[in-house]
């Protein structure tokens, strides 16, 4: 039994160390096309990164700044909920993604079919996390509270409109106010960083806008070939035989 789990837990790692080589490989294999298809879309819907960049732009300024809409939220806060907390805002991050699959269960139409939208959450969940844990290092802004120095941007506010946003894009044109009640779960979301004294303002606009523009370029490196874009995927099948490992990588030419 010990050496089944020393097997699997040998076999996991394979995998994690594996994944990186396996969307390079994707990402060599469709580069051309990618760029190409990536410069049209950008020309095209300049316009969708208008709202994101100006969250961005604006919670970088006030962080920067130490403007003082940050300091006036906070003493509101203390001054009328003062021992607020709750731990809603740790489960309301993820609220939209269920959603997405929920409904499509339930046969409604949406804009991609689920493996696409696995790939596509894929994308935008690792350029946030690639992005949002550097800034707040680099940064080394003080909590409200005081309690580290990783308070810009929010990642809870970005997890929640990068899913918020991405139900938007699934189902937002045929569902309009589901996708606005989505965008709702996400702004409370920020707000409850605000009042648990963990974020200041200007780092849940910037979390915000990161979040929508991660899911924005998620969408936007999409292949046009939908069928092509989960086909071409190269599938490798690691082993463990006779104490070594061994893979094999498939790739449609």
């Amino acid at each position: 039994m010990l050496q089944y789990f020393k097997t699997a837990f040998k076999t996991f790692v394979v995998l994690v160390c594996l994944l990186p080589a396996v969307l390079q490989c994707r990402a060599q294999q469709a580069a051309w096309e990618d760029t190409i298809v990536l410069k049209e879309d950008i020309k095209k819907n300049w316009k969708q990164f208008i709202v994101p960049g100006t969250l961005i732009t604006v919670g970088a300024a006030g962080a920067a700044t130490n403007w003082g809409i940050d300091k006036t939220v906070k003493n509101m806060r203390n001054n009328c909920y003062p021992a607020f907390n709750s731990k809603l805002d740790d489960y309301l991050q993820f609220a939209p993604l269920p959603a997405v699959f929920m409904l499509d269960a339930l046969g409604l139409p949406a804009a991609n079919n689920w493996q696409q939208q696995c790939w596509l959450l894929f994308k935008a969940e690792l350029m946030m996390v690639l992005l949002v844990d550097p800034v707040k290092r680099i940064t080394g802004r003080q909590r409200p509270n005081g309690a580290s120095n990783r308070s810009f941007p929010s990642g809870h506010t970005a997890q929640a409109f990068l899913a918020a946003h991405f139900f938007h894009k699934e189902f937002g044109k045929n569902y309009p106010w589901l996708s606005a009640g989505m965008y709702a779960v996400a702004t409370t979301t920020g707000a409850l960083r605000v009042l648990k004294n963990r974020h200041w303002l200007s780092d849940v606009m910037a979390g915000a806008g990161i979040g929508i523009l991660c899911t924005e370029l998620s969408y936007l490196t999409q292949r046009k070939n939908k069928k092509r874009d989960i086909a071409g995927m190269p599938l490798i099948f690691p082993a463990y035989q006779q104490g070594g490992f061994s893979c094999v990588a498939l790739f449609k030419l």
